[in-house]
């Protein structure tokens, strides 16, 4: 419990106000990355996966769509739904 292998986060700052949403991102990333733990954070910010995600799987109506960087994902979308979702990115 207190050192899990895997952490799952389900929109963790969905009901934050915005700057103490943008600190908590800071510090979760800052955490995620000394402790190189499996994390997978489900959320419909982009700007909050990307800043937060090395790796980002794309969701669009149930299915998977896509996984790859944020930077992969910007570079080449795998279709036309893809690049419309991430157009926010």
């Amino acid at each position: 419990v207190l050192d899990p292998e895997l952490l799952l986060m389900d929109e963790p700052f969905s009901a934050v106000d915005p700057p103490t949403r943008a600190q908590l991102l800071k510090d979760l990333s800052s955490l995620l990355s000394q402790n190189q733990r499996t994390t997978v954070i489900v959320t419909h910010n982009l700007a909050e996966a990307a800043q937060v995600g090395n790796r980002i799987a794309v969701i669009i109506n149930g299915e998977l769509s896509q996984v790859g960087t944020p930077q992969e994902l910007r570079a080449k979308p795998a279709d036309r739904s893809v690049e419309e979702f991430l157009k926010e990115l």
